[in-house]
């Protein structure tokens, strides 16, 4: 009897203690947030560890964009947000719920193959100030439209039409920069932008169209991750290069005035060009250069229909060009 008396009060000690731990666990967990705590009120349907709300399993944010009225922007890498499907792109409320104001439709998709469409992914983003959007990275189309790596969307997430990106890069875009007149610089790892050839980083003018004023002999020999423009209007560039227009520069470079900060080869008296207009053969002619460099002769689409290098003087059969008006460009 006694014996069993004390294994009842031992019993009853056991459930005591285990009781008082179980509340001062349920207390601390409950107490005061911590500065640098997690904010259980944003998206407080996200239970976490790759389950639940949020984000799909998998997937991965490379940029976020707090607006003006609080609401936030997210790109990158994913298929679904709150398990609402929604690709590559989201804006969310102040609260972390998904903003349905929001359109995007059916957001960026990889180019289609027998097995599925290739990943995508948005890398860049820049907003403007009429609210637009311009983003890049890697995909084919934005809502079942095809847009090659590049595109600008309205404010509420559409599509803008207007944007004359046409066939975009053949490769993925990685930064996007506003210059001060609202042109666009953008780089990559792509070899051509709208069909011209354009290595790593091209200029675009406010609508789009390639900038042909922006120097296209500038040669990068790797990818371009990022850049950034100064308050004077250089542009810093930085990636994966060694060379720059034929300069060593590794892997950041300064652009002043459309070459290499500080360099300068190209200094003609002089530049003749005939006949004009043109049937069978064009002749250009330098005076007072004796350094290579580079010319490209361009329809009024901003393609480019040939290309070469001249020293003094060059001679280009034209007779298979189509019936329009050229620019050459040096």
């Amino acid at each position: 009897m006694k014996s069993e008396i004390i294994y009842k009060m031992k019993s009853l000690l056991f459930d005591r203690t285990f009781f008082v731990l179980l509340f001062f666990s349920v207390f601390c967990f409950n107490g005061k947030a911590q500065a640098g705590d997690n904010d259980p009120t944003f998206n407080a349907t996200d239970i976490g560890f790759g389950t639940g709300d949020g984000l799909n399993r998998y997937g991965a944010v490379n940029m976020t964009v707090l607006q003006s009225d609080g609401k936030i922007t997210i790109y990158g890498r994913f298929t679904s947000y709150n398990q609402t499907q929604i690709n590559g792109i989201a804006r969310l409320n102040a609260d972390g719920t998904l903003d349905d104001s929001f359109n995007p439709g059916k957001g960026i998709k990889g180019a289609y193959t027998p097995y599925g469409s290739y990943p995508s992914s948005i890398k860049a983003v820049v907003i403007q100030s009429d609210g637009k959007i311009i983003i890049g990275g890697e995909f084919s189309y934005y809502n079942e439209t095809p847009v090659n790596n590049i595109a600008r969307l309205n404010a509420d997430g559409t599509l803008d039409v207007t944007f004359n990106s046409i066939s975009g890069t053949d490769n993925l875009v990685n930064s996007i920069s506003f210059q001060s007149d609202g042109k666009i610089i953008i780089g990559g790892q792509f070899n051509t932008y709208n069909g011209t050839t354009r290595r790593a980083i091209v200029r675009l003018n406010a609508d789009g169209v390639l900038d042909l004023t922006f120097n296209s002999d500038m040669d990068v020999n790797s990818t371009v991750r990022s850049s950034s423009i100064q308050s004077d209007g250089k542009i810093i560039i930085s990636g994966d290069f060694t060379c720059y227009n034929g300069t060593g520069r590794n892997r950041i470079a300064r652009i002043s005035n459309l070459i290499i900060d500080g360099l300068s080869t190209f200094h003609p008296k002089a530049v003749s060009i005939y006949p004009n207009p043109v049937s069978t053969e064009l002749h250009i002619e330098i005076e007072g250069n004796n350094k290579s460099a580079k010319f490209e002769i361009l329809n009024m689409n901003g393609q480019v229909v040939f290309e070469g290098r001249i020293i003094k003087e060059t001679t280009i059969q034209t007779a298979n060009f189509a019936q329009g008006i050229y620019l050459v460009k040096l």
